[in-house]
Formats: C-alpha cells, sequence, structure tokens
C-alpha cells in the first residue's frame, strides 16, 4: 500500500491524539482502511490482547471523543465516513483533549 500525504495526517493526529490521553503506540493500534467498507479511507483501532486493563478507560475515553465505541468481546472500533469526516473527527478530538505540558 503507497501512503500519501493525507494517510500521514490522518495517523500523525492520530498519534497526537493517543499521546494527549497517555496511550502509547502499543497499546491501542489504528491501521488505516481504504475503500467500500469505510465509504472512503478510515481508522480501524485494535486492543491488543497484551494491552494492561487499567489502560483501557483513557483508550475507551479517547476513542469515544473521536464517536467510536470499542467492542467489549473483540476489542475493535472503527471510525469511517472518509477523509474529510475522518480528519474533522480527529480535528474535532484533539479540541478536547487534554493539552500537552510544555517541556521543560
Amino acid at each position: 500500500m503507497i501512503l500519501d500525504n493525507i494517510d500521514v495526517a490522518i495517523l500523525t493526529k492520530y498519534n497526537e491524539l493517543a499521546a494527549r490521553f497517555g496511550i502509547k503506540s502499543y497499546e491501542c493500534l489504528a491501521t488505516l482502511g481504504h475503500g467500500h467498507e469505510m465509504h472512503g479511507r478510515g481508522l480501524s483501532f485494535v486492543v491488543p490482547a497484551e494491552t494492561d486493563d487499567q489502560r483501557m478507560p483513557a483508550i475507551k475515553t479517547m476513542l469515544s471523543t473521536l464517536g467510536v465505541s470499542i467492542d467489549n468481546s473483540s476489542h475493535v472500533g472503527i471510525l469511517k465516513g472518509g477523509e474529510i469526516a475522518v480528519i474533522d473527527a480527529l480535528d474535532h478530538a484533539l479540541s478536547l483533549a487534554p493539552k500537552q505540558r510544555p517541556r521543560a
């Protein structure tokens, strides 16, 4: 799969959002999807089995800012609707997310 600037923008925004909630990249995986099932571009989220259960409240809170609920049995959630909808949802979630503290 070839990445373009929109794919990079979506993943960059997701990584920033996760960092603001204190979530490491290996605790909630985001995978880009393209095609009919995503209505264009979308993100699917998977919480690996290795993720500590204590991290789930932060992950669920972060995903809820995106309008995504995670299935409790499969630990999977999906954000779909095309690039505009996905980027708008990420921008909105970033506006609601805790602000990063300046580095000293």
